[in-house]
């Protein structure tokens, strides 16, 4: 007897279509699909006979059913609904069609199939509405507009169901006129129902009618149930917040908390409303409830909260509390609130919280050992968490980041092993598997524990571990990227991503890996800018980052500015203002990548101002020193930020800004153009393969040495005349030795990035950096605002070139960490730990060697060129000449 399948509900036609198009791809199965999406129609009816020649004689489809059944009942408006569905039912091809392809997250093949198809049934009611619903899947609310006008201009009869989504999109671009009209016209027949009470509140909250919000929220809380009441629950009691009403508020918390004392959004809700009454010790105790309902909350109330009763006065606050359990609350809830902007303030504030929250202090401090890139502190305050913790899995995710971060992959296969041995294998344990087989050179192996994840499902106990990230993160940057892999695991990368990771991840990796899928992408992203300059579409936060990062690892900057010329979405929020800055800092970068500071400050003064209009004054002090490590000299752009700490009464902030203003705000930039005396000058890297050059032939020359080069001195280097340091973590780790290095050349440059948190009392000229690499374009330095490399060497070089040198030689840049030694004077685990960009496996040479060649594409135009004079290495893409060869031998003698 056969085997019965696990499933013993049969699959449809429909979902074989889907299932068909995951296994094989879009192209393959075309024919099949249109097969396949016909049975599925047919499978829709009664069949009777089909006859000899096939002739189908139908009884009676579903629709028809349907239609039959509400004409009995008197409902002749679905009667009527059902039987248009009947007689579209030609178009359930392209439907289907239409809908494997979105399964497929082929969006823009979807949208297409239906566009088409309304060519060939241009009134056809099933198609215009799927037509309207992709919009709505895709959020793309100014197309839904589009697509419901043409629904209404075609004169079908309308589902009714199709109306409350329509209503949130004419809000969401601001539509309330037509929005109320709709509401209006579904008031008679849906008005005691959870979707119309929805969007009728949506309105009364555009229109800032909150008390007539908070009703409607209340009253749909009462007929949903689940997700949707806790939702409108929620909604009614901020709406009260935004009413000032904080009497009526607290009442209905206190219901909800009462009634529901397990559910923690409550909890968490009650505590917001102590906040809106300004009762900040009230806010910690009610905290420390949703504490108990999940002890992950410890140290995670939202830091909007935190600026809106005043980072000073809730610290004051904090310190007049005489329950030292309710003090330690306060003190770890501010400390993660400026943890981000203030990583010692934040650790000291910490501190005084261990005795009650051990574990949340020690994951707080591996945490910023780890974001600053030491890593050997981090995963031994790692270890001492897991010994101590009760539930030592939770930490296994930050320690197997940590070595992989640092290239320990013996030490994290341990880990590994050790973890599935106690738990199981799960999609923490292939994250780090996949990763680590990758970084030995291990493909086969690699290939392997993907084979075997695919075939047999692992449990996700980790939502928030992506397997697959860290290869995007690689690939993104590569010049060449479809070259990285074998090609004959793409496939198991793109499978392992969509299963574990989502469809969006893995079609972001599958357009680096095949560009002909990619030059598919880029095709249905231009007609989308171009629809979005029309104002046909919309385009939101998240599609714009994705297309934006995929448009630029292509190189398309044509496209690129086409996107970040749109206008932005208006909805702006807490939720979305982390997508909004990557999408307005990388304006703001291309301007600085075109030489263009005035107009980078004018886009960063823009985004700043919009976020203190609309109160997102806490994301502002967090982006700071963001702005500032690219526009360290905009005085305006600091006056806004200044504005903003005062507004929220951060005393720490507004002194630290106050000082830069007054140090770096009226810096002239132009002071180092063209002021080089010679032709030539050296920048020395800091190599190995140094202290095999007779580096005292450089006597009368200019150098530049970086970060702790001038330690070659000991190599009878000639002391140099600039010191450029651009590294924070060197900085702050040698700041004594640097600042003592600096009384021996005559300027020293120094990256502001540096310069935010240890801001030193010595003459100095500060320079900015934008976040581009220059491995992508040739962009155009301007005076003190440069752009990235791999290397603080690429910030020297950059610096020369503004200063009118004419033949940059460099010397000590291998590219090449596989030896014991990372530097000449030695380094080891630490410095590998820093120069992640040239792990095992990483690409962080060809990026580099990309960004000398476009450096010189850029210098060449003014008659400037950069040869590499070095002794070996693997930096091949800028003229090699022999360092002995530059000198007069006889003089030197």
């Amino acid at each position: 007897m056969p085997a019965k399948n696990k499933s013993s509900k049969p699959r449809s036609a429909m979902q074989m279509v889907v299932l068909r198009f995951r296994e094989k791809g879009f192209a393959a199965t075309v024919r099949a699909s249109v097969r396949h999406v016909l049975r599925a129609v047919l499978t829709r009816l009664e069949v009777k006979d089909y006859g000899e020649n096939a002739n189908l004689q139908v009884l009676r489809s579903d629709f028809a059913l349907n239609a039959q059944a509400a004409a009995r009942r008197g409902d002749w408006h679905n009667a009527g609904l059902f039987w248009q569905k009947e007689l579209g039912s030609p178009a359930q091809p392209y439907i289907g069609l239409s809908e494997a392809a979105a399964a497929q997250g082929d969006m823009a093949r979807a949208d297409a199939i239906l566009r088409d198809s309304l060519t060939q049934l241009p009134d056809n009611a099933l198609l215009l509405e799927a037509y309207c619903q992709l919009a709505l899947k895709t959020k793309r609310w100014g197309e839904v507009t589009r697509r419901w006008q043409m629904i209404e201009d075609s004169g079908c009869l309308i589902d009714p169901k199709l109306k409350p989504p329509i209503v949130e999109a004419f809000l969401q671009i601001g539509d309330l006129d037509r929005a109320a009209a709709l509401v209006a016209d579904m008031r008679p027949a849906l008005a005691e129902t959870s979707s119309f009470l929805r969007v009728d509140a949506l309105l009364a909250e555009a229109r800032e009618e909150w008390m007539i919000a908070a009703d409607l929220w209340l009253q749909r809380g009462k007929l949903a149930k689940g997700v949707a009441q806790v939702a409108s629950y929620e909604r009614s009691v901020r709406a009260l917040i935004r009413a000032n009403d904080l009497d009526r508020a607290e009442e209905q918390t206190q219901t909800l908390v009462r009634k529901f004392p397990k559910t923690i959004k409550y909890a968490k809700l009650h505590a917001e409303v102590a906040i809106a009454q300004d009762a900040w010790a009230v806010a910690l105790e009610r905290w420390q409830a949703v504490e108990a309902l999940d002890p992950a909350e410890a140290g995670a109330m939202p830091s909007a909260w935190i600026f809106q009763i005043g980072v000073d006065a809730a610290s004051k606050r904090t310190e007049a509390i005489r329950i030292a359990r309710l003090r330690a609350t306060g003190m770890l809830a501010l400390a993660s609130t400026i943890q981000t902007i203030e990583e010692a303030s934040a650790l000291v504030l910490a501190r005084r919280a261990r005795k009650y929250y051990p574990d949340k202090v020690k994951a707080m401090v591996a945490t910023v050992l780890a974001a600053n890139a030491r890593h050997s502190a981090a995963i031994w305050w790692q270890r001492r968490l897991m010994a101590s913790s009760r539930n030592p899995k939770i930490y296994y995710p930050q320690i197997i980041e940590s070595m992989l971060e640092s290239s320990r992959l013996d030490d994290c296969a341990a880990v590994l092993a050790e973890y599935e041995a106690a738990y199981g294998r799960d999609n923490l344990w292939l994250r780090g598997m996949v990763e680590t087989r990758y970084r030995q050179g291990d493909l086969v192996g690699m290939r392997d524990v993907m084979q075997a994840a695919v075939t047999t499902k692992l449990k996700v106990n980790f939502k928030s571990v992506k397997v697959m990230l860290w290869l995007l993160t690689i690939i993104r940057m590569h010049p060449h990227p479809h070259t990285f892999l074998p090609e004959e695991i793409h496939d198991l990368v793109l499978r392992t991503a969509a299963l574990y990771d989502s469809q969006f991840l893995a079609n972001s990796i599958a357009m680096l890996l095949d560009p002909a899928r990619g030059d598919s992408a880029v095709g249905g992203y231009v007609s989308q800018i171009e629809a979005a300059r029309n104002g046909d579409v919309e385009i939101d936060y998240v599609e714009r980052e994705e297309m934006l990062q995929f448009l630029m690892q292509r190189r398309d900057w044509n496209q690129v500015q086409a996107l970040l010329d749109l206008p932005l979405p208006e909805d702006l929020t807490h939720h979305n203002a982390k997508k909004a800055w990557k999408i307005f800092s990388m304006k703001i970068d291309l301007l600085l990548g075109q030489a263009d500071r005035s107009g980078a400050e004018t886009a960063a003064l823009a985004f700043v101002k919009q976020l203190g209009s609309l109160g997102l004054d806490g994301y502002a002090m967090q982006i700071t020193p963001s702005i500032l490590f690219r526009l360290p000299f905009s005085v305006s752009v600091i006056d806004v930020l200044l504005a903003i700490a005062e507004k929220i009464r951060y005393t720490l902030m507004v002194e630290r800004l106050s000082t830069w203003k007054n140090r770096y705000g009226s810096f002239e930039t132009k002071k180092i153009i063209n002021i080089a005396k010679r032709k030539r000058c050296f920048v020395i890297g800091n190599a190995p393969s140094l202290a095999n050059l007779p580096l005292h032939y450089l006597e009368n020359e200019d150098i530049f040495c970086v970060n702790r080069g001038m330690r070659a001195t000991a190599l009878s280097l000639p002391n140099p005349k600039y010191l450029v340091i651009g590294d924070p973590l060197v900085f702050k780790s040698h700041k004594l030795e640097l600042l003592n290095d600096a009384m021996l050349v005559d300027e020293i440059f120094i990256g502001s990035n540096c310069l935010w948190r240890l801001n030193p009392e010595i003459p100095l000229i500060p320079y900015g950096t934008s976040g581009l690499k220059l491995s992508l374009s040739p962009f155009s330095p301007a005076p003190l605002h440069f752009h990235r490399g791999e290397t603080v060497v690429a910030l020297a070089t950059q610096i020369a070139y503004c200063m009118g040198y004419e033949d940059i030689y460099v010397i000590g840049v291998d590219l090449d960490y596989s030896g014991p030694n990372t530097h000449f004077f030695g380094g080891g685990q630490k410095e590998k730990e820093r120069l992640q960009g040239h792990r095992p496996g990483g690409a962080g040479a060809d990026i580099t060697n990309y960004a000398f060649r476009n450096m010189n594409i850029v210098f060449e135009g003014s008659g400037c060129r950069i040869y590499n004079a070095g002794r070996g290495g693997k930096l091949d893409s800028i003229p090699r000449v022999t360092f002995e060869d530059l000198f007069d031998h006889k003089e030197i003698a």
